[in-house]
């Protein structure tokens, strides 16, 4: 039965589905990913930034986490929007050292199921990982197809200490999947530790902004 504010639980307050279980056709997580090469000439433009979006476009997911949460509360509109783009990555919800693991891992199943939606709708998804300490190893890959390009960031690692965590973390996953690229958003600091071939680099989100 509709009613004159149906529409209005299509997305937050008030959502029907907040869980997001009708987009459940599968057990566990949902396997996402696949053997891309992002070209040099591909043009990154933050998942904001929805007017600049054009079919040559590298959408970049690694913004605040409560710009993120529009990708979650409106799957479809927004995947509706990135269609246009060439590539599109899934949000980066936060996995932080010191949170709740249930908390971490909801946040990387979340973003396991975006990119599994995306890819119904024909888009070229790049799988986001993040991760905490070695605690996390065992499930930051999961729903990650092998040999996939992937992507990640270090821009909250201000210290020696937390890169080391970061360093540590990405040689792990770099094992586990054995992906055919990985770019990553990195800190200016350290963005001479990542010259290896397989790595390609996107600016950060403030770079530029006042």
């Amino acid at each position: 039965m509709r009613t004159k504010t149906s529409d209005n639980w299509n997305f937050k307050s008030g959502t029907w589905d907040a869980l997001k279980t009708s987009y459940i056709d599968f057990e566990d997580y949902p396997m996402i990913g696949s053997q891309i090469t992002i070209e040099q000439q591909t043009e990154t433009i933050l998942c904001i930034e929805t007017k600049k979006i054009n079919e040559n476009s590298l959408i970049n997911m690694f913004v605040d986490d409560y710009r993120l949460e529009r990708y979650w509360n409106r799957i479809d509109y927004y995947a509706n929007i990135f269609k246009q783009a060439k590539y599109v990555m899934t949000p980066d919800f936060s996995a932080l050292v010191g949170m709740p693991e249930d908390m971490i891992k909801w946040n990387i199943y979340r973003s396991r199921l975006i990119g599994h939606v995306y890819e119904k709708y024909k888009i070229n998804v790049i799988p986001t990982i993040t991760w905490t300490n070695s605690i996390s190893y065992p499930y930051i890959c999961k729903g990650i197809k092998p040999k996939s390009t992937i992507a990640v960031s270090n821009i909250g690692a201000r210290t020696d200490k937390a890169i080391g965590i970061f360093n540590d973390g990405l040689q792990e996953v770099i094992r586990q999947i054995e992906p055919t690229q990985v770019i990553i958003c990195s800190n200016n600091k350290y963005k001479d530790m990542y010259q290896d071939e397989i790595y390609y680099h996107i600016k950060p989100f403030w770079h530029g902004r006042a």
